[in-house]
């Protein structure tokens, strides 16, 4: 009788379906078809969302090219399903919970559906897939996952097309990816809040799987490493200034 919209909140998760395998990373949707065989392989920890929707509802959008598999979130309608889902899974919404508000939640996650069964990016200006691009890094930023490869498939769109997004800047994808995690990067290692966390942590958390790697890029960007950059904060709002370490000393 139902269908499942699932989010996949946090980890990655592999699905194997009759044809295919997908991969399902941090802040993705898919809509499975439960009357198929489907089997969820989690990769590591992993947190999702599941909201069944019923079959007859979705048997009218059929006409419209109704796709199961992975959605794409480009577009408005994308953006709005994702966050409704969310806000379903917080918890946030229960106090309003009744029937009556089950059921226009239910039609309006099959309506926001439609237009995401339909969308062609050829209709989207350069412009607009660009912002769209630059958001879904944003969103994905602490993910080991995201690449280029990922952010093509999400955006239904070749990694050819994606590169050329950013070829206006004379940047490529993977730098930008770069750029943005070491600012952020930076940011955490300056936040009181994050003094208690190592380097380490901070790394892995903005997406880096190899604190060695994550030093000498974040060297290459600031002429320094993280370390000396986090210890000249904490210099500076102490006033001590610069201090030179002893010969001999790491």
């Amino acid at each position: 009788r139902f269908c499942f919209l699932v989010l996949q909140q946090q980890g990655a998760m592999e699905i194997l379906l009759e044809s295919h395998t997908l991969q399902l990373q941090e802040g993705e949707l898919a809509l499975l078809d439960s009357a198929r065989a489907i089997e969820m392989l989690p990769r590591g920890l992993f947190r999702h969302v599941s909201i069944h929707l019923p079959r007859n509802k979705l048997d009218a959008l059929r006409g419209q090219a109704c796709r199961y598999g992975k959605l794409s979130t480009v577009g408005m309608s994308g953006q709005l399903l994702r966050t409704m889902v969310r806000q379903v899974a917080s918890g946030e919404l229960d106090h309003w919970a009744n029937a009556e508000e089950g059921g226009a939640l239910e039609n309006a996650l099959i309506s926001l559906l439609q237009p995401m069964m339909q969308y062609d990016l050829r209709n989207v200006p350069m412009d607009s897939l660009r912002l769209q691009a630059e958001r879904l890094i944003r969103e994905q930023l602490g993910s080991a996952q995201l690449s280029p490869a990922s952010m093509a498939e999400q955006m239904r769109m070749s990694v050819r097309q994606l590169y050329r997004l950013f070829e206006s800047d004379n940047e490529s994808v993977c730098r930008y990816i770069q750029r943005k995690r070491l600012e952020q990067a930076a940011l955490s290692l300056l936040e009181p809040a994050l003094a208690h966390r190592s380097i380490t942590d901070i790394a892995f958390a903005w997406g880096y799987q190899d604190a060695a790697h994550f030093s000498r890029v974040f060297r290459s960007l600031h002429a320094c490493s993280p370390r000396e950059y986090r210890q000249r904060k904490a210099m500076h709002e102490t006033g001590q200034g610069d201090v030179t370490a002893p010969v001999g000393t790491v």
